[in-house]
């Protein structure tokens, strides 16, 4: 019997995680895996980021998550997006049709998900069902404190610019 694996795979923001991932993705598909959840990648104007979108990793398919908002006095706790809860929904959806399946890939679990139970909480519960061979689920940095200890972690994973897409497949194949 497999030993179920969940990696958190974190750094810092706009730092390349989810571009990174959707190389990754691609090639577990190749390989025969089942792979579901959801990606969240940023859409930039000019050179500068307006926008997330979220896409189903199964099918590909994208919508627009959120806009960033132009309100200069935003706080903290306040997110500096007006989302789209009709696509926020849809994501919900994804997320709590994604296990059991292979690889469980959640992009991103942040302070909505960790701190205030909101967004991505189909999420939330498809890493905690455990009912996956692999979940790797995006984590800022900052939020480590607030899920470890919680959830049984396989291994704790830092981006950077020299993974190979094919670095989890050693989680699956043990």
């Amino acid at each position: 019997m497999k030993k179920k694996k969940l990696v958190v795979f974190y750094g810092v923001r706009e730092i390349g995680k989810t571009t990174f991932l959707m190389k990754v993705v691609p090639q577990l598909i190749q390989q025969d895996y089942h792979v579901s959840g959801v990606l969240s990648p940023a859409v930039f104007t000019n050179g500068e980021k307006t926008g997330i979108n979220v896409q189903d990793v199964s099918t590909g398919e994208e919508r627009i998550l959120a806009i960033r908002r132009n309100d200069e006095n935003l706080q903290d706790e306040t997110p500096g997006y007006e989302f789209n809860e009709s696509n926020l929904l849809w994501g919900n959806e994804i997320l709590r049709d994604a296990v059991p399946t292979d690889v469980l890939i959640v992009d991103e679990l942040g302070p909505l998900e960790i701190k205030f139970q909101k967004g991505w909480q189909f999420g939330v519960k498809a890493v905690e069902s455990g009912d996956y061979d692999l979940c790797i689920v995006v984590l800022r940095e900052e939020l480590h404190t607030f899920i470890r200890g919680d959830w049984p972690i396989t291994d704790w994973v830092a981006y950077h610019p020299d993974l190979e897409p094919n670095y989890f497949n050693h989680y699956l194949s043990t």
